[in-house]
């Protein structure tokens, strides 16, 4: 009889023979997002091992990009404001006025280990990797770095929405070229439009309040300011 377990715990330990599976890889050629500092280049490889995927040695640097913005917001401010219970999630324009976002890509196509699909469970893993301990998904990282198949990084569901893809490159010898490069706080619609989708409350610092419409022929956004103190919460409504 098969045993079903009620509490998935951690993911198991890597295949002994993970070295000899065909990896799932998937190649990538498009642009990708990453949300930075706003007084740092987009293209960071990072050793310090902080991260899901860097390497628990140091040895390579890993650089995190997103599919689309959203997911570029989600997973830098999704981290921050996830140290918090408060729903929706507090947001400040000053934080939001740090960061950049940029559009750049890679001078060819990534060759990335796909964790998207059928591919996760024939090595032997779940959503556990890309959700769960760090740890583990940090001896994973290695495993695929030195595995033959020699794969440029991993492309994995965002662990704060999965509808959102993100890229884990630990190829440092690709060059990259910027495309575009915004400042999140600079965004002023289409970022209230992210902030709400994603769970977010807007805060200003300033005193009053005032209410802002912004129509379009196919729907209507609605915000209401309302100040407390310092702090100020931005409130979203649609209709049709």
């Amino acid at each position: 009889m098969t045993r079903i377990l009620s509490k998935p715990g951690d993911l198991p330990a890597l295949p002994a023979t993970l070295a000899q599976i065909a990896l799932p890889v998937v190649e990538l050629g498009q642009c990708w997002f990453r949300t930075h500092a706003v007084a740092r280049p987009p293209s960071f490889f990072g050793r310090a091992a902080r991260h899901r995927f860097d390497d628990p040695q140091g040895e390579y640097g890993v650089l995190y990009v997103a599919s689309e913005p959203a997911g570029a917001l989600i997973e830098t401010f999704g981290q921050l404001a996830g140290k918090t219970a408060h729903h929706p999630r507090p947001i400040t324009m000053q934080e939001l006025a740090g960061k950049a976002l940029s559009e750049f890509q890679a001078n060819r196509a990534l060759r990335l280990v796909d964790l998207c699909g059928p591919g996760l469970a024939r090595l032997g893993a779940d959503a556990r990797l890309f959700s769960g301990d760090h740890a583990t998904a940090r001896s994973w990282s290695r495993a695929f770095y030195s595995h033959p198949d020699q794969v440029d990084g991993i492309y994995y569901p965002a662990r704060h929405d999965p509808s959102q893809t993100a890229a884990a490159s630990f190829n440092e010898s690709l060059a990259w070229a910027d495309i575009s490069r915004r400042v999140w706080g600079s965004m002023g619609v289409s970022l209230t439009g992210f902030l709400f989708l994603l769970g977010f409350e807007l805060r200003f610092l300033c005193y009053g309040s005032v209410s802002i419409n912004l129509g379009s022929q196919a729907n209507q956004l609605r915000f209401k300011l309302v100040c407390c103190g310092r702090g100020v919460r931005r409130r979203h409504e649609c209709s049709g």
